[in-house]
């Protein structure tokens, strides 16, 4: 898929040779953290829906159940130390990105949620 001519930043992820891909287009930077984050938090998601349709694949192929591939646990989230936003507790969340490991807060509502609180990131 081509990026929209307005993408200013875009990432590409994928985890396997013949593997689904995960496109990310943003116009600034605080929209591609929010889009990022969004995959992060979806991660266990991505990895058991692929899981699911390989094994469609290879039923389909072979004609021979096999046994559901194992799930990826869901990453732990740590408390939130007392960060709130006007919708309750914040969801600590992490990561390692090019500039190294990154951390913060994100709000309790669901992603595209209207009125969403923006990821609190720590500095430094």
């Amino acid at each position: 898929m081509a990026a929209p001519d307005n993408a200013k930043l875009q990432a590409n992820f994928k985890w396997q040779k013949d593997g689904s891909m995960i496109n990310v287009y943003a116009n600034n930077q605080a929209e591609f953290e929010q889009l990022l984050t969004a995959i992060q938090d979806t991660a266990a998601l991505f990895f058991s829906v692929e899981q699911t349709l390989q094994g469609m694949s290879r039923l389909t192929v072979t004609a021979t159940p096999q046994a559901p591939a194992p799930q990826a646990a869901a990453p732990v989230a740590e408390p939130a130390q007392g960060r709130n936003c006007p919708h309750g507790a914040m969801k600590f969340i992490k990561g390692v990105n090019a500039k190294g490991p990154w951390s913060g807060y994100k709000c309790a509502l669901p992603d595209g949620t209207p009125g969403k609180c923006q990821t609190v990131f720590n500095r430094g």
